[in-house]
């Protein structure tokens, strides 16, 4: 279990989160929703080390599977990141070196983490992309990261997962730009992971917040303002952004059934 006790970012004197709290399970879907701009983002950046001067970070208590996580450096934190936490960007984009062809970042990533000989990761690198749907894992390999699609690169975030057995993923918004196709194989794909990691998925998508709203966080100007299921909260949320966005979460599932009947 992945556990956050009154985890709080500010910079220059800022506030951007104030006493995040929660936990999340290994076979678990968290679905965290919010304004632009409240913070989710940040949250992700925190809980993986990798916000630096002038951000402060203070946090009592965040473990991963009992491993306390408070007393290692941001350096030591972000060794967790491939085995213990995994992101699947909004922006895949920016998950990979432009310069390099996605096999180098692919191989040297799965054999510097797993410690195993450059044979067995490149074996392991096609091996992942087959099972994300990329068969002919040889052309994508070879291609740079400017080659491939918007899709096609959150794939190989995910294959990357899957090679190193992450057992928490961050996905920020995976299905934002991508086209009909390559989002419903995208979701496919999370509903796998679940058989054996715990996904933290940040999205504004009403669809998805209608088909993962069991387990719901809203966030509000860097707080957690709202937690629980989607009916639960909609009966009782007082929060005036909270209250538009469900209204269209319904309105979407209102016309869904309307067209699933006709």
């Amino acid at each position: 279990m992945l556990a956050v006790s009154n985890l709080s970012v500010s910079v220059h004197k800022a506030q951007i989160l104030n006493n995040v709290s929660f936990t999340l399970e290994k076979g678990e879907m968290l679905t965290l929703t919010g304004a632009s701009g409240s913070g989710k983002t940040t949250l992700i950046r925190a809980l993986s080390g990798v916000l630096r001067k002038p951000y402060h970070v203070s946090c009592s208590y965040m473990s991963a599977d009992g491993s306390d996580l408070v007393k290692l450096s941001n350096s030591a934190r972000r060794e967790q990141c491939g085995f213990t936490f995994g992101y699947i960007p909004q922006n895949p984009m920016i998950a990979f070196d432009p310069r390099l062809p996605i096999g180098k970042q692919m191989v040297e990533t799965l054999k510097i983490k797993k410690e195993i000989s450059l044979q067995k990761a490149m074996e392991l690198a096609a091996d992942t992309l087959k099972m994300v749907s990329l068969a002919d894992s040889s052309r994508v390999l070879r291609a740079y990261p400017s080659e491939l699609s918007g899709g096609m690169l959150q794939r190989i975030t995910i294959a990357i997962c899957i090679g190193l057995q992450t057992k928490y993923i961050f996905a920020d918004e995976p299905t934002a730009s991508l086209d009909e196709k390559s989002r419903g194989d995208i979701l496919e794909l999370m509903k796998e992971r679940l058989q054996s990691s715990g996904i933290l998925l940040i999205t504004h998508d009403i669809e998805l917040i209608s088909m993962f709203g069991e387990n719901m966080l809203l966030m509000d100007d860097g707080c957690i303002v709202e937690r629980g299921d989607l009916s639960h909260i909609s009966g009782t949320t007082q929060n005036s952004w909270t209250k538009a966005f469900l209204a269209a979460v319904k309105e979407e599932k209102e016309v869904a059934e309307a067209w699933t009947a006709l």
